[in-house]
């Protein structure tokens, strides 16, 4: 048993995968925490251990009625990973419930800009950091505005990702995180199906790419900002192509994204790690 306060990882995929195996020989116990038995992480050799969980998507409150039970098999408050959208909001919803048993991210004014898409493109413009051309949209009329002075192909997204991924949302958008069109008939026609789910929609200007070309640097900044570690990682593959989620990611150096990553000193007073 270690004399540091273990870690738990919420959802056993390359994120959270990627951190076990950075904490690995630091004698730090990672502990997983996961609602999917055949999650690819579930067997990972960096675990202690691995917690069924309810889905914090779906089953947040028993979640926390879980997470205040494993509590009691732990001398030492642990500390939580969150590794997707849904993680966020759970541990923001129940931080005061949480707070008193175990280390959480802290800010809850970072987690609101970091997961409305709206906000986080415009903080990333004041910060001169290159986002593509972004608009707001409600109605059918916005669309059309916004359509007219943005240069096809455009792609609609929701300002908050989890208002598609709720239950029964996420059949209704098409299983899509994010929906690509090509003319002004494909926007509408597309913006009235998701309309049911949400009529608030972001539409931005697509960035051509391939799925190869997605890199992510996951990192720990202090409380005081200080870098404190990370790793970086590469997309190989995702499903479906160019809009989905990523089935094969490979966790590989990939150097020249780090300093880019690191938060601009006008950033930092509006968003604390």
């Amino acid at each position: 048993m270690s004399a540091r306060p273990p870690v738990f990882v919420m959802n056993l995929y390359y994120t959270g995968i990627g951190i076990a195996r950075n904490l690995d020989g630091l004698g730090v116990d990672v502990f997983g925490l996961s609602a999917e038995p055949d999650a690819p992480g579930v067997r990972s050799r960096f675990l202690r251990d691995v917690y069924t969980v309810p889905n914090s998507r779906d089953e947040p409150r028993a979640l926390s009625e879980r997470l205040m039970e494993i509590r009691q098999e732990h001398a030492l408050a642990p500390v939580i990973f969150p590794t997707r959208d849904a993680d966020v909001l759970f541990l923001h919803e129940y931080a005061d419930l949480l707070s008193g048993h175990y280390c959480l991210p802290p800010s809850r004014d970072a987690a609101r800009l970091l997961m409305d898409k709206l906000l986080l493109a415009a903080l990333a413009h004041e910060c001169d950091i290159a986002v593509p051309k972004t608009a707001l949209c409600s109605s059918e009329v916005d669309l059309e505005q916004a359509a007219a002075e943005f240069a096809f192909p455009l792609v609609i997204k929701p300002r908050m990702a989890e208002e598609w991924r709720s239950r029964g949302a996420w059949e209704k958008v098409g299983a899509r995180k994010a929906i690509p069109v090509d003319t002004p008939a494909e926007l509408r026609d597309e913006y009235r199906k998701v309309a049911a789910v949400s009529r608030e929609v972001l539409l931005q200007e697509y960035v051509a790419g391939e799925d190869s070309d997605i890199v992510v640097c996951c990192c720990c900044i202090g409380r005081d900002g200080r870098w404190l570690g990370h790793f970086t990682g590469k997309k190989l593959r995702q499903n479906p192509p160019l809009f989905g989620t990523g089935c094969l990611v490979e966790a590989t150096p990939v150097p020249e994204i780090i300093e880019p990553s690191r938060l601009q000193r006008s950033c930092r007073g509006r968003v604390q790690a």
